[in-house]
């Protein structure tokens, strides 16, 4: 199987990260990242980078352990939650970060999710992170890299929804997480309440 190269992954982590913008899953703090195979190194846009205007040169490479490689500016203050991915999960392609105001919800109270739409139901009883604060070293990295060891899909942090997620590239990445976006209108217009 021909890999993919470097070239190509910083085009797609581009194209992903103004997809996600545009689909209002990331903002200014959300990042995608890719796995440079048959590497211990990945794909990430620095801390200070725009989302929306992010261009494939500002990419930075990272190794395994969240130090920057090559490329100019800091990596995001959260790069431990993708170290610890891909240095725990070698199955682990792509990694994104964001915070979707109705998943964000569902991690911060005791009720489950219910499938409102036939695609919502791989998104039921995925396990959630229990830290709710900014994911900055590796042993927080290593604590949610051990929340998703079993998971197929992703993981919800407490106050920080969506992140990880993860798959074998960033448009099924990209697909899952609108699908999940695209689930929350659902929920909010069904009057579905979190209320015990």
């Amino acid at each position: 199987m021909t890999q993919i190269s470097e070239t190509t992954l910083r085009t797609q982590i581009t194209e992903c990260t103004r997809m996600m913008v545009m689909a209002e899953l990331l903002d200014y703090s959300g990042h995608v990242s890719a796995r440079i195979p048959g590497t211990d190194r990945f794909l990430i846009p620095p801390r200070d980078a725009s989302r929306a205007g992010l261009s494939p040169d500002e990419i930075l490479v990272v190794d395994i352990n969240g130090k920057v490689l090559e490329g100019k500016g800091p990596a995001p203050t959260e790069t431990a939650i993708h170290s610890g991915v891909y240095r725990h999960r070698p199955d682990v392609l792509a990694v994104g970060h964001g915070h979707p105001p109705m998943s964000t919800l569902f991690t911060m109270v005791d009720r489950p999710m219910v499938a409102v739409r036939n695609y919502g139901f791989r998104f039921i009883g995925i396990p959630v992170h229990p830290d709710p604060t900014h994911i900055r070293t590796v042993a927080q990295g290593d604590a949610v890299a051990k929340t998703l060891a079993n998971a197929d899909i992703q993981a919800r942090i407490r106050a920080l929804a969506l992140t990880p997620s993860y798959a074998d590239s960033q448009s099924l990445a990209t697909t899952q997480a609108t699908h999940l976006k695209r689930w929350e209108a659902p929920i909010k217009a069904s009057g579905f309440t979190v209320e015990q």
